[in-house]
């Protein structure tokens, strides 16, 4: 598999740079998200981070937070979503 991976690499020009190539990896972190075999998960740093969150003080927090749970949307069962009056 790694062999055809390499070879279709090269046949469109693309290039590695071998000090950040990590071959064989069960899980692989990519733009705040974990890719693995089975599927995309977010990072546990960033779960981390929004367990340790303070309350938005400012309109800025405020729309920093609401980006924040966006991202985190994506992982969370429908169910949990949707809001109860």
């Amino acid at each position: 598999m790694t062999k055809q991976v390499l070879n279709r690499a090269r046949e469109a020009n693309l290039k590695f740079n071998a000090k950040k190539c990590r071959i064989r990896q069960e899980e692989v972190p990519y733009v705040g998200h974990v890719l693995s075999k089975g599927g995309l998960k977010p990072d546990s740093e960033k779960i981390h981070a929004a367990q340790e969150l303070q309350p938005p003080q400012s309109t800025k927090e405020l729309k920093s937070f609401l980006g924040f749970i966006q991202y985190l949307a994506k992982f969370m069962p429908p169910w949990l979503l949707k809001l109860h009056h």
